[in-house]
């Protein structure tokens, strides 16, 4: 995975700039920097781990999929921004919020996916986990000052209920969702595991923000990668 960070810089602005700090803790936009680079098949690395290789995974399983009428359920993320995803350039490569970018583009992927699949019998959605202190984090702070921060990060929830803070809690939208029928559930919406100040769990559903044409138009520029990625090994093997 690839190397994460906090942009120090960027903490300091914050402190200047009171107003975004709410969001940016919330989120981790513009707070948690990663570096991103190429894969042997010359991607970049954190759209084929968090959006590309989801793609190719579910092309490769449809028959599978459809014949056992399977609910698909991707999890995204709180950083994910519409701003960040240039259909132009779905892999990212000149800009610098390629995780942001690669995980609204599975929000809108799955609209693509469930707009496809829900007639063969396979429906898919997305949630997003909220804030969890995993190993995932560690990279960013010692666990240590985790630990002094976890009381103030509980009384964030006033006011950032997305701050689940253990896995157990950031669960709550996925087992929701595994537990609902697919069919009467909006594809369309991004369910994200919420936590009040008392520790009760709770799903928050908020519309995904695209213009309708834009899930199938990734979809069809991740297909046209794939189809190039793959006449480029077949090309090498001759």
């Amino acid at each position: 995975m690839p190397q994460t960070s906090i942009d120090w810089y960027y903490l300091l602005w914050l402190f200047c700039h009171p107003s975004y700090i709410l969001d940016a803790v919330g989120t981790g936009e513009g707070l948690i920097q990663m570096v991103d680079t190429d894969t042997a098949d010359g991607l970049r690395l954190i759209f084929s781990t968090n959006l590309f290789g989801h793609f190719l995974l579910v092309r490769k399983l449809e028959d599978l999929l459809c014949d056992s009428s399977c609910h698909i359920i991707w999890t995204s993320s709180s950083n994910a921004r519409r701003k960040y995803l240039d259909l132009e350039d779905i892999q990212h490569k000149k800009g610098t919020q390629p995780y942001s970018s690669s995980k609204f583009g599975m929000n809108i992927l799955s609209i693509a996916l469930n707009d496809r699949l829900q007639d063969k019998g396979a429906h898919s959605h997305v949630i997003s986990p909220g804030f969890a202190l995993t190993g995932m984090t560690s990279p960013i702070l010692q666990k240590w000052f985790w630990f002094l921060l976890f009381p103030f990060l509980i009384l964030m929830r006033l006011m950032i209920p997305t701050m689940c803070l253990t896995a157990w809690n950031s669960a709550e939208a996925l087992v929701w969702l595994f537990q609902s029928n697919p069919k009467e559930v909006s594809p369309s919406h991004l369910y994200t595991s919420s936590t009040s100040v008392f520790g009760h769990n709770h799903v928050i559903a908020k519309k995904i923000d695209c213009k309708t044409h834009e899930p199938m138009l990734l979809y069809q520029k991740l297909d046209e990668l794939q189809r190039e990625l793959e006449r480029t090994r077949k090309q090498s093997m001759e």
